[in-house]
């Protein structure tokens, strides 16, 4: 499970709305408004109440089995056509890329369902309180909660995820490469340098099941046993691709295609066969233009 950090800027603003709940039950206890302090009370049984509901922690996936197993690797294919190649333990990278999405919410079902309708019942009797308090406290409760709100949107906005989440467990290594290439090839050829194989291109579908394309992971594969360097991924794709064009101008007309000519031909010969009328100095076929 990966903890929050324990004096980042959530912990700062957590404490500081708690302080701020208990300066307004002070100052409604101080001009002796006892409806202001039972509506700050439930405003902070609802949220307390609510978010104990929401206590969860992720479900991860986990090995029965204690055996010894080889490091393992995965490759992330981005939306912009980049891969991000992860090497390390077995284990984390099946705790952190392999596992689904689920929450363990330490509450169960029956019990969270009921919380939550405490938290709303007081959330309900905090808004009619405030309502009928001073004009002071009002005023107070309302700067209050404004700038909580302005606070942690500020927070989600501008803090990013690893200035909040405690990942010393795991430990970081990036390796720079000096990528030159603009394509999806140049860029899938690094990829396959770095993982030393080429059967997980053809697993996870990322280029097109042809003959060509095939013969081109079958000369990756030997480029990448013999010298790496020494082959031009972009020179191997566009000879094939060259080769795949010939061989498409030399194939025979589909019989599809052959069928829609003849259509067309017959259209025609009927277009030419209707008597043809003068009508404005326009010549109509029965009175289509």
């Amino acid at each position: 499970m990966i903890p929050i950090k324990p004096f980042s800027l959530l912990d700062t603003v957590t404490i500081l709305s708690i302080l701020m709940t208990v300066g307004l039950l002070v100052m409604a206890g101080v001009i002796n408004d006892g409806v202001a302090l039972v509506g700050v009370g439930t405003m902070a049984l609802s949220t307390c109440t609510a978010s104990f509901s929401a206590w969860w922690r992720p479900k991860l996936v986990k090995r029965q089995v204690k055996s010894k197993v080889p490091g393992g690797s995965i490759v992330i294919k981005t939306r912009g056509g980049g891969f991000i190649v992860v090497k390390g333990d077995e284990s984390v990278i099946r705790e952190l890329y392999t596992g689904m999405d689920a929450c363990d919410y330490i509450i169960k079902d029956v019990k969270r369902q009921w919380l939550l309708a405490a938290s709303t019942l007081f959330l309900m009797i905090s808004v009619i309180m405030f309502s009928n308090s001073s004009q002071r406290m009002q005023i107070a409760i309302g700067a209050a909660y404004f700038i909580l709100n302005i606070l942690y949107w500020l927070l989600a906005l501008l803090v990013p995820p690893h200035n909040i989440w405690d990942m010393s467990r795991y430990r970081v290594q990036r390796e720079e490469y000096e990528f030159h290439g603009n394509t999806l090839t140049d860029a899938l050829w690094v990829a396959i340098q770095y993982t030393g194989q080429t059967e997980w291109v053809t697993r996870s579908h990322i280029m097109p099941n042809t003959r060509f394309w095939n013969q081109w992971l079958q000369e990756a594969q030997e480029a990448l046993d013999k010298n790496p360097r020494a082959w031009d991924a972009g020179e191997g794709r566009n000879k094939l691709m060259n080769e795949a064009k010939e061989e498409c101008e030399r194939m025979p007309m589909p019989a599809s295609k052959i069928f829609q000519d003849r259509e067309d031909e017959n259209e025609d010969e009927e277009d030419r066969s209707r008597p043809a009328k003068m009508k404005g100095g326009e010549v109509l076929l029965d009175g289509r233009k």
